[in-house]
């Protein structure tokens, strides 16, 4: 399998090549510019792995949750090449491999959970099943109930955005691309189409209910 892994949504710029030989990452940290910035880390990565774009069989972008313009951007930008290559899209939870980083302590069930604004928070729960409880959206206080109901005492570690009502959760700076390779090779676009996940309904709308994602 020769892997294209693209994350523009939370704070950075990341592009991971993964193929039979090795991973090689380029990231950049940017709140703005993913744009300009996408397309030539891509070029520089494919050659660093002596890859064409051609050659990509497979290629993965984070769906979000993460800034409106980042999220469409990294999905735009994955669609274009697929069709540009053939090679199908799959799209990537960021919830679900924080999830998955936060199991690498060992513990039973690792969550992913980030600030999503409005007051609410976006989480999602994995084991080493798979996904317990896939991306949902919720309040602060809601959160300590729901995570007890899925744990139903088994011990869990929390990693992502911290909050001031939620306790117990590990801050990180971003997410582990190599762990996001490891879980889109588990998925199929079937299942896991490149289209944005918004935490909410947009305040505008197309008219006639027109879905640009379609």
């Amino acid at each position: 399998m020769n892997l294209a892994c693209i994350n523009t949504c939370d704070g950075f710029c990341q592009v991971l090549i993964r193929s039979n030989e090795s991973d090689v990452l380029h990231t950049l940290p940017m709140q703005t510019g993913h744009d300009r910035a996408l397309a030539d880390m891509t070029r520089h990565a494919l050659a660093e792995a002596k890859l064409t774009a051609k050659q990509l069989t497979h290629i993965a972008v984070a769906v979000g949750p993460g800034g409106f313009t980042g999220v469409r951007i990294g999905v735009s930008f994955a669609r274009g090449l697929g069709l540009v290559t053939g090679a199908p899209v799959i799209g990537v939870s960021l919830l679900e491999v924080l999830a998955m980083q936060a199991r690498t302590d060992g513990v039973d069930l690792g969550v992913g959970i980030k600030n999503v604004g409005r007051g609410q928070v976006a989480w999602a729960l994995v084991s080493a099943q798979g996904v317990q409880q896939k991306p949902i959206v919720c309040q602060p206080a809601e959160f300590a109930p729901m995570l007890a109901k899925c744990a139903d005492g088994r011990n869990v570690h929390c990693v992502g955005d911290q909050h001031p009502d939620i306790d117990n959760i590990t801050g990180l700076t971003g997410v582990c691309m190599s762990i996001f390779a490891d879980l889109a090779t588990t998925l199929e676009p079937q299942t896991n189409p490149a289209t944005p996940w918004y935490v909410r309904p947009p305040d505008a709308k197309l008219p006639k209910g027109i879905d640009p994602w379609a």
